[in-house]
Formats: C-alpha cells, structure tokens, sequence
C-alpha cells in the first residue's frame, strides 16, 4: 500500500511539473528575473484566484515575483500563497 501511494504521489509531482512547462510553452506563466539566485515569474491567471500575501488575503488576475515551489502550490490547490520557503 506504501509503494502505491510513494507512486501516486511521484506522478502528481510529474503532472505539476508538465502542467508547469505548458503554462511557460502558452504565456500563462511568464519568466521574470532572478531574485536570491532563484528564478521568479509573473502569472497570468485565466480566471480571478484567491491570492494569499502574509496575514491578506484577495482575489486577482495576476501574481508577479512567483517561485516556481509556490507555483507548483498553486497548479496543485488552485490558491496562490506567497511563500519563498517552498
């Protein structure tokens, strides 16, 4: 039963990572600078999303500065939570 779930989840890893990669080959994700040598990027969301920045919260069309880990968050819950811990 572990090694079926170990699977599951290395499979969800690989979706998120291809969904990621279509979303930069279709401009839903756009790269933007390094920052703290790490790459950002603007996202372009196709319908308003809950975005969560600290202890606020709103809705919005577009987050700029994402790290990939918090886009990855994002693909899997379909919320936007700043954090550069992930």
């Amino acid at each position: 039963m572990l090694f079926l779930y170990l699977n599951l989840l290395k499979t969800l890893k690989l979706m998120n990572s291809l969904i990621f990669i279509w979303y930069l080959i279709t401009g839903t994700i756009v790269p933007q600078k390094e920052v703290d040598d790490r790459m950002t990027y603007r996202v372009e969301f196709n319908t308003p999303t809950k975005i969560t920045e600290g202890n606020q919260t709103f809705i919005g069309t577009t987050v700029d500065y994402a790290y990939k880990g918090e886009i990855l968050d994002w693909i899997e819950t379909n919320e936007f939570k700043y954090n550069e811990d992930i």
